[in-house]
């Protein structure tokens, strides 16, 4: 058990120290309270130390998101990555991490043509309005009442082309907030619930 331990402490070992004693701590009682004390039998009931560890990463950072303590330094990627690593470091879940994984992918490619195609849109709206104010000012004497309409036109492409930009900032925040919500609900309902709930 000794062994197991230790070699769990070495791949926590980017954790604050806190969180690294509390982890061994917790999983040395678990294993004295279940009576295991070899390291085949350590491996069986919580897998490997690798794999125990990257749950333990998952488990803190899901516990931070939890409680708002996530940080902004912590993009979520690399949320999304260490919950995606843990769970297929699990070979029961790995067909429930591929799921995660692809459910992403396709929302991150939709996110993106959803991106490109508003962008493109946004790029016409400016063009259009770059002319058509050029047309109203420059026509202004000739054609005074269709460069007023031009004018006003070229003004409601602009503030089009603003409210998408914002829509797209908006959506692009709310995409990644949904991923973090998604992994995390995803992870709950996978290895929180193989370990019973343990840490």
């Amino acid at each position: 058990m000794q062994t197991y331990l230790e070699e769990l402490k070495v791949y926590l070992n980017k954790l604050p120290q806190a969180d690294i004693e509390d982890a061994l701590s917790y999983y040395q009682e678990y294993l004295e309270d279940a009576g295991i004390n070899t390291y085949p039998a350590c491996i069986k009931e919580l897998g490997t130390p690798v794999q125990l560890a990257r749950r333990i990463r998952a488990d803190i950072d899901v516990n931070d998101y939890k409680n708002g303590g996530i940080s902004n330094e912590q993009s979520t990627w690399q949320y999304f990555s260490k919950i995606f690593i843990a769970m297929a470091s699990v070979p029961v879940l790995l067909p429930l991490a591929g799921v995660l994984g692809a459910v992403v992918a396709l929302l991150f490619a939709i996110l993106v043509v959803t991106l490109l195609f508003t962008s493109c849109i946004i790029v016409l709206f400016i063009i259009s309005f770059l002319g058509l104010m050029y047309w109203a000012i420059t026509n202004l004497g000739l054609y005074f009442n269709l460069s007023i309409v031009a004018f006003g036109a070229s003004l409601m492409l602009l503030g089009a082309s603003m409210d998408l930009a914002y829509g797209l900032q908006k959506l692009t925040v709310n995409f990644t907030k949904w991923i973090r919500q998604f992994s995390t609900w995803m992870y709950g309902k996978t290895i929180n619930k193989m370990n019973g709930g343990n840490k």
